[in-house]
């Protein structure tokens, strides 16, 4: 974890994905700070949302730390929660470089080595890409400590007359803390010592500059006194000359940059280390824009004394002449060179200035050669390039810029009125309808439009400017088709950003015809790919080599995504281009075609995982496909492809209670049955039987499954037998026929000979044992449970474990142990804390909400039952639980204990309570007693 500088936090050596909001890297940051100390919630609300409401602020703080600890992904348990009132940052194992600073700070007489260490710790202030008021006294107290070392070390290297260590340390100290005098008199000092005094006059002009710059404030007497003896030191020389002009060629901006003060400090550190950084990304994403701000604010600083330039090559269209276009808007005066790129060199030279080169992409191999020749003859000059793909020269910093932030679906309508995609679209929406509002709705209204269109500036800005002939919500509305929608009337826009597809279109010129077709075929997934799915898709080719083309011309990027392999994704409006130009070359039934038997080969696998100790990681990878398995199913050319994909997802729908999609696509397989196999409708018939039960409508799941249990007999197919004779038992024993549920289940456990998988058959006891449970045989109930844990362990299926032992816990209390339960139920909380299962999760607030009731602690009760109605509504469906009387009855009692009020207090109170939270509460409710 380095916070100097850039914050960067690596998760087995690979960057952790972004954050919805900065704030959580400050929250990290606080955590970390005082890791191993806890740090009070409240403490953390009032520093990082001091203008909130106290309830406002513990809302944000919640949403900060589930998406810290998502992000964390497998690391997420360093962050603890020792108490509902605190939070604590493991760092065991971790590598933090404020701890290893604040160690070499504190040791006694540092070597060299401790030196080369602490500058390369010290990357810049803490958290340096944005202003965070909660961390002043942390940054100003390090960078102070940084500076005494530094001062320190310098002074012990000039009393041993080591003068270029003692003036590399005075060099970065003033550069940390560049309003301190006192720093560049010592760096004056130690250079004219060193027999340097023209640097030691240069130090104070840039100095100077800086102080005028940033306070309107002239150097102090003794500065200034230090200055003027230098100057009479030196010898008359025509060499020593002190610039008094600059030249600044920069583009003036009709509108202001919106959302990325982040990148512009981010790239002004990089040109200050590296010669050359290239701005990459799609057409649209802002490259331009950027990089003029960048030259904005590099001309008012003094870091290039020689100007900065901004030559723009977009209008360039032969790449031979791409030299002598420098030259003319460079304003060269030696033009008799022999050659254009000579006369560059020769007027560029020693300066000490920065040029910029924007739309670089279409003549690349010019511009690389013409770049290359300057920073190898011209050593004071840097280069910031904006491109569609690197210039992919030596020492290159390339600086990938990506679509604007915008707020997730159902976010918080502050974090989505001031995320950087919504403030865009109004600021460019009011200059076609000024008296826009910006109420909650219309806030709505933009956050959906910015998420279509992925946040990419260019297409927010044509979305925009839309409003003046539709409304907001009609505009929303046609985001379905969005290429024929960003379209601009604007004259002064170059024809490549007047449309979105000439945008997209310029950068697919630049592929030959099989990159060309690759992208196209590409553009079949919704939601991202593998390397491997994309070789099933295109045709022989090389995937590696395709799509590491398609991300240097920025058409493909890498997706973050922690549970599968490499991901890769194409941003929305990109991927409807690309299907388009799919569609008319004839390519779009063949690819379809190929895409969907790829779903059923990873579906197949994927669900094969489910019932073996990989299953999490197959529920996740299944997560992560659903854009593609879905896109599959809408687009499926055949109803066995159709068929087959459906019965291979059912599992997943109901391990992860996506019961609303599961329904829906089981009903389409019987309008799509005809010429689909045999077995699979047989399959079919059993799967919907499952789903009815999990929503509660078991009478329809019995004759569903006796449909099954027909074709599975006729076919003589015996797996499919045993698992309908499972899912018509649960159905008997939702209806409350616990013999007839017995009799199946036992059935169905008897077909089993010995080749399911454990998990299967583990699953079978458990519902016998449920059963047992509700027809009041609580040994046998036991029994089965028992049997159920023997065949599958937690660590082999941590869900179908947790279904048992709920199902362990429930038969405790209603045979009248609830502190048998209690253990039990605390177990659950703790294993479903990173697991993302609202169903099961909702099971043990059922069971512990009972306990509370029985032991008369009527507000726990209360509680509990209120989390479940919450976990509910994200569900989208009420849990079914077989003992709708008992609950019935808990319910009753615990509003006449309490009445409205209370009740109503309640609600209020846990409304916002993340799962976090709820597991938390839940453990302190299992640890307490009756009474």
């Amino acid at each position: 974890m380095r916070l100097f500088g850039s914050p960067e936090v690596l998760l087995n050596g690979k960057p952790m994905r972004r954050l919805r909001s900065r704030k959580g890297i400050s929250l990290l940051a606080h955590l970390a700070l005082k890791s191993p100390a806890e740090v009070s919630r409240d403490w953390l609300c009032e520093a990082l949302w001091p203008d909130s409401p106290p309830e406002q602020g513990r809302l944000s703080l919640r949403q900060s730390l589930v998406d810290l600890r998502k992000a964390l992904a497998d690391q997420a348990e360093r962050i603890e929660s020792p108490s509902g009132r605190s939070l604590r940052f493991c760092s065991d194992d971790t590598y933090v470089d404020v701890k290893r600073f604040e160690e070499l700070i504190a040791s006694g007489e540092p070597g060299p080595s401790e030196l080369n260490e602490l500058e390369a710790i010290y990357r810049g202030p803490l958290i340096a890409d944005w202003f965070e008021p909660s961390l002043l006294n942390e940054r100003d107290a390090f960078q102070a400590a940084y500076v005494k070392y530094l001062s320190r070390y310098a002074k012990r290297s000039l009393e041993a007359a080591d003068y270029e260590t003692a003036i590399r340390c005075l060099r970065d100290a003033s550069a940390a803390a560049p309003l301190q005098e006192s720093l560049h008199r010592k760096l004056m000092t130690a250079l004219a010592d060193s027999g340097n005094v023209s640097e030691a006059v240069q130090v104070f002009i840039r100095a100077k500059a800086n102080l005028r710059e940033r306070l309107g404030l002239e150097p102090d007497p003794q500065t200034v006194a230090l200055y003027q003896a230098l100057l009479q030191s030196m010898p008359p020389s025509p060499a020593v000359t002190v610039r008094t002009e600059r030249q600044d060629r920069i583009p003036r901006p009709l509108t202001p940059l919106v959302g990325r003060e982040e990148e512009v400090t981010q790239i002004l550190n990089l040109l200050a280390e590296r010669p050359l950084v290239t701005i990459t990304g799609p057409g649209g994403v802002g490259k331009s824009r950027t990089s003029a701000e960048v030259a904005r604010l590099a001309a008012e600083s003094s870091a290039f004394p020689d100007g900065v330039q901004v030559v723009s090559l977009e209008d360039v269209v032969n790449p031979d002449l791409v030299a002598d276009h420098l030259v003319r808007n460079l304003g060269v005066a030696d033009k008799n060179m022999p050659s254009a790129s000579l006369a560059l060199r020769r007027h560029l030279g020693n300066k000490r200035a920065l040029l910029v080169l924007d739309n670089c992409e279409h003549v690349l191999a010019s511009a690389n050669k013409i770049v290359e020749g300057l920073l190898r003859d011209c050593h004071g000059l840097k280069i910031l390039a904006a491109s569609r793909e690197p210039l992919s020269l030596n020492g290159e910093q390339v600086f990938p810029i990506s679509p604007l932030r915008f707020s997730g679906d159902g976010a918080p309508i502050q974090e989505i009125r001031t995320s950087p995609a919504t403030d865009l679209f109004f600021q460019r929406a009011r200059l076609v309808q000024p008296g826009l509002r910006s109420d909650d709705e219309n806030v709505r209204w933009a956050a959906k439009i910015c998420r279509a269109l992925d946040g990419i500036p260019l297409a927010i800005e044509l979305a925009a400017a839309r409003l003046n002939i539709l409304p907001i919500a009609e505009v929303s509305q046609r985001m379905e088709n969005r290429l024929s929608l960003l379209q601009s009337s604007e004259r002064s826009r170059h024809p490549r950003h007047k449309t979105m597809e000439a945008a997209i279109d310029a950068s697919y010129q630049l592929l030959n015809e099989e990159e060309k077709q690759a992208f196209r075929q590409l553009s079949v997934f919704e939601g991202g790919f593998t390397l491997e799915s994309a070789g099933a898709v295109l045709e022989g080719k090389d995937p590696l080599a395709v799509v590491s083309r398609l991300i240097d011309t920025s058409l493909v990027y890498v997706q973050e995504d922690h549970f599968s392999p490499v991901r890769y994704s194409m941003y929305s409006t990109l991927r409807e281009f690309g299907l388009g130009r799919l569609t008319e070359s004839g390519e779009l039934e063949s690819t379809r075609r190929r895409h969907a038997d790829e779903m059923i080969r990873l579906t197949t696998e994927m669900r094969d995982r489910l019932v073996t100790a990989e299953q999490e990681h197959a529920v996740e990878r299944l997560r992560s496909e659903r854009g593609n398995w879905s896109s599959a199913l809408k687009h499926c050319p055949d109803n066995d492809r159709f068929v087959r994909l459906v019965h291979l997802l059912v599992r997943f729908w109901l391990y992860t209670a996506s019961l609303r999609e599961a329904k829906r696509w089981l009903d389409a397989t019987f309008l799509r049955s005809e010429g689909a196999d045999a077995k699979l409708m047989a399959w079919i018939y059993s799967h919907a039987c499952a789903i009815a039960n999990a929503r509660d409508e078991s009478r329809e799941g019995i004759e569903l499954a006796k449909e099954a249990i027909r074709r599975a007999k006729e076919l003589g197919e015996r797996d499919v037998l045993t698992a309908a004779l499972g899912n018509i038992g649960m159905a008997y024993r939702a209806v409350g026929d616990y013999e007839s549920a017995y009799r199946a289940l036992a059935e169905s456990i008897e077909q089993c000979d010995g080749t399911e998988p454990p998990i299967i058959v583990a699953r079978a006891y458990a519902n016998l044992g449920r059963t047992a449970t509700d027809a009041g045989r609580y040994d046998a109930a036991e029994e089965h449970f028992r049997r159920s844990f023997s065949m599958c362990p937690a660590a082999d299926s941590p869900r179908d474990y947790l279904f048992a032992l709920q199902g362990y816990a429930w038969a405790k209390i209603v045979r009248g142990s609830p502190e048998a339960a209690k253990p039990l139920l605390a177990e659950a909380l703790h294993r479903l804390r990173g697991l993302d299962d609202a169903y099961l999760l909702s099971w043990v607030f059922i069971s512990l909400g009972s306990i509370c009731t029985v032991e008369r602690r009527y507000p726990d009760a209360a509680i509990c039952k209120q989390i479940v109605r919450q976990l509910e509504a994200s569900l989208g469906f009420e849990v079914s639980y077989n003992a709708e009387e008992r609950l019935l009855a808990e319910a009753e009692l615990i509003a006449t204990e309490l009445g409205p009020a209370k009740l109503a207090q309640i609600a209020e109170q846990t409304k916002a309570w993340s799962t976090d939270v709820a597991i938390d509460y839940g453990l302190r409710a299992c640890s307490l007693s009756s009474g």
